[in-house]
């Protein structure tokens, strides 16, 4: 269902970002970005862990792409003026790098520091690592969806039905 959904937010995104001023380059290669995460989600469905396709085979290869999407986010959020939100969104994308990598254990490994406390957090936290990583990638695109919304020029947008500022621009309420 994940999958599915992050194929209908690509497909909304690519159709409605370029009128928003965000470029149309721009706008298909994040829309791609949240197309791989569709396809990954797939992957996760049909190969759940410890099935090695999981990480492996052409699905998860397919659905790598939404590693790419911070950076595209912090672009778009860029060029549609919101630049404290993109510097903070890759501040703590990079914040995630040395977790996510492995790389803080290595550090520890290679100065023969004592990380027991920290190796234990990773191996019994139930996945919340995985959980503050997935919010960081996937919280900006939604506040960047919201914004496009806003920003979108009115062709652009769905039914009046769905806009709640449906009664601004001095019109008159229906009777």
């Amino acid at each position: 269902m994940l999958g599915l959904i992050e194929f209908v937010v690509a497909v909304g995104f690519a159709a409605v970002a370029p009128y928003a001023g965000v470029g149309r380059g721009l706008a298909v290669l994040t829309a791609l970005a949240l197309a791989s995460a569709g396809l990954g989600s797939v992957n996760a469905f049909l190969h759940p862990l410890p099935d090695p396709r999981h990480t492996g085979g052409l699905l998860a290869l397919l659905g790598s792409g939404y590693a790419l999407l911070p950076v595209l986010a912090s672009a778009v959020f860029w060029r549609l003026g919101a630049r404290r939100l993109a510097i903070g969104n890759l501040v703590a994308f990079l914040a995630l790098i040395p977790i996510m990598t492995g790389l803080t254990q290595r550090v520890c490994m290679w100065g023969r520091f004592n990380c027991a406390g920290y190796e234990f957090f990773l191996n019994h936290g139930h996945g919340l690592i995985q959980r503050i990583a997935a919010a960081v990638i996937f919280v900006p695109v939604a506040i960047i969806g919201y914004r496009l919304r806003r920003l979108a020029p009115a062709g652009t947008r769905p039914t009046a039905h769905a806009d709640p500022d449906r009664w601004s621009n001095d019109q008159t309420l229906p009777t």
